[in-house]
């Protein structure tokens, strides 16, 4: 995941980087990506945080990439649940933390 994501910033979306993802996305029953995929950066950073939802790298990623502040950083967006009513039918999106922390 790691060289996919280095190789993507280095030279873009080339056949390297297609074939260091391929490699793993059998391990989740995943089919492989086709060529020719637009917005790679971000196809690669959701698949990292999902990849390490739970090995507390998060942060560390946020500090890495420098995507904390600014309009669409993602510490000064609110964080958000879902409020289930009693049935179980439906849900509502609604704001739990509103988050102000960055500045450019």
């Amino acid at each position: 995941m790691s060289y996919a994501e280095a190789q993507n910033e280095a030279v873009g979306p080339n056949a390297s980087v297609y074939s260091a993802l391929n490699k793993l996305r059998p391990r989740s029953n995943l089919t492989v990506l086709a060529a020719g995929m637009s917005q790679m950066r971000d196809y690669i950073r959701r698949e990292c945080r999902i990849e390490l939802a739970f090995e507390e790298k998060g942060w560390f990623d946020v500090r890495r990439l420098q995507i904390a502040g600014g309009t669409n950083g993602v510490l000064n967006t609110p964080a958000c649940g879902m409020l289930i009513n009693t049935a179980g039918t439906s849900c509502t999106k609604v704001k739990v933390l509103e988050k102000k922390y960055f500045s450019n």
